[in-house]
């Protein structure tokens, strides 16, 4: 359209007479339909008897900063590294959130943490919730390193990745299926 135009302008044609021709195109273009448009999709054939159907939709794990999984998540939005690993005092509020005073140096704000989504249920505090089993794992870890209660990062990462984080997603996700070939896949699978 833009050679037609141009080629237009060189034969004389006057400058409103192409401006007027080139939006009559574009209103005829975007009405026609385009060739790449597809008609009605086919039925799907059903699945041989035997087999095993998957109904539910398996979103992603989503991984991103805490703040910006607190407007997505369906559950919970979960920090990967625990907030309080960073922390020197009690968890800030507010504004708070996002000042990095009273945290160790170069550490994420409690907004910037990365963190993980998690529903109700892996991230209660109760008995099958993800913050029962973390508090245990670092209390452990804990007390094997001196001053007591401290921990290398990179420990304190292993431990809140495989014995809270991993535990709870993965059981959770392959429940949801019937097939065990599936189950055994996706308990293989890392999600973090």
């Amino acid at each position: 359209m833009f050679r037609k135009a141009t080629d237009l302008e060189k034969q004389g044609v006057p400058q409103a007479d192409v401006q007027e021709w080139f939006k009559n195109e574009r209103s005829a273009r975007a009405r026609r339909k385009p060739d790449n448009q597809e008609g009605p999709r086919p039925k799907p054939v059903p699945p041989p008897p035997g087999t095993v159907r998957i109904t539910q939709k398996r979103r992603k794990c989503l991984v991103d900063e805490y703040k910006k999984l607190l407007k997505v998540c369906d559950g919970d939005s979960h920090h990967i590294v625990p907030d309080m690993v960073y922390r020197l005092g009690s968890r800030p509020k507010g504004a708070g959130m996002n000042s990095t005073a009273n945290r160790i140096r170069n550490a994420p704000t409690l907004n910037e943490g990365m963190a993980v989504c998690l529903t109700e249920e892996q991230h209660g505090s109760g008995e099958d919730g993800i913050h029962a089993d973390l508090r245990a794992s670092l209390n452990d870890l804990g007390e094997k390193y001196s001053p007591n209660g401290t921990a290398p990062l990179i420990e304190i990462i292993k431990a809140s990745k495989n014995r809270s984080i991993e535990s709870k997603i993965s059981p959770l996700n392959a429940s949801n299926s019937q097939n065990p070939n599936l189950i055994r896949r996706r308990n293989k699978r890392t999600l973090i």
